[in-house]
Order: structure tokens, then sequence, then C-alpha cells
């Protein structure tokens, strides 16, 4: 495609005739063309938000030396509502979000639902994790995973220094 396609007052004829008389059709073509190969390879798994009845709380992971930490707010769910599974694969975090408020009166009536299932899970290095000791604290709707590291998984991890040019 030449640039002067794009330009709707030059060779108009030329590009109505192309087109069925269309003078945005390059541009609409073009436009299509990177639209497709920017969402080409994407699994629907990214759009699970989209999903009904689904939600995507939001999560931290952070590592030290010895530990790695997973930190997720889960507000208006209970430690009940949670199941934390550590596998080959990772940490995986699944729960389900129950809500109902009902509100009588006179002449009023209200009753609200929201529900929401969640799973998210964190990949991890195999044997990279101590499953003996990881703990999970649920406190005020934030949940705490703690990973301690296995000894050999820590004397693998070393800094690198950078030197300027």
């Amino acid at each position: 495609m030449n640039v002067s396609d794009l330009v709707p007052w030059r060779n108009r004829r030329s590009i109505q005739r192309r087109n069925g008389g269309d003078n945005m059709y390059p541009i609409r073509r073009e436009m299509d063309r990177l639209f497709e190969e920017f969402f080409r390879g994407w699994e629907p798994e990214l759009f699970r938000g989209e999903e009904r009845g689904a939600f995507n709380p939001a999560l931290n992971v952070a590592e030290t030396d010895d530990t790695i930490e997973a930190t997720m707010e889960l507000p208006g769910l209970s430690e009940d509502d949670i199941e934390i599974t550590l596998a080959r694969e990772g940490l995986t975090i699944t729960g389900e979000k129950k809500s109902e408020e009902e509100e009588h009166d006179k002449n009023f009536f209200r009753r609200e639902r929201s529900y929401g299932y969640f799973r998210r899970t964190i990949p991890l290095p195999e044997d990279a994790v101590d499953a003996d000791r990881v703990q999970a604290e649920f406190d005020k709707g934030v949940l705490r995973i703690t990973m301690p590291k296995r000894e050999a998984a820590q004397k693998q991890a070393r800094r690198i220094s950078v030197k300027a040019g």
C-alpha cells in the first residue's frame, strides 16, 4: 500500500473504483489488520473478568532472598470462601464471593445479590518452595501467603553486578 492511497483527495477515482466508492476503505482495512495482529494469540482466559459471575481480585507477588510472598485483596470474603493449593504447576488460589442483602419496609422491598468466582495460579519454579512451612493469613479482607524457599533454591539465586560502559 502506498501512503498516497491513505489520502482521500489524491487519486480519488482509482480508490473509488477499487473499493466500490468508499474513500475510507484503505484506512479501515489497515485498522482491521492492526487489531487482528494485536489480539492474535490471546487466550480467552485473559478476559475471564468479562464472564458472568467472575471477578479478578488484585494480587501482588514479592520475592526476598528466603521467601516468596503473595498478597491478595479479597473484600467481602471470609477464610471459608478461599481455597489454596500448592502443586507442581504453582500456587493456586480459588474462591467464591456470595453476598445477598435484603431490606424490607412498608412500601419498599430491596434485594441485592452479588456472586463471583476467581482462580489465580502463581507459577513457581519446581522444588523452590518448602511446602511444609507455607503459611496463609487472612485479615480484614487481605490474604497473605508466605512461602519459605528451600535451601537449594536460596543458593541458586545470586546477584550480578552491573558495570558502567
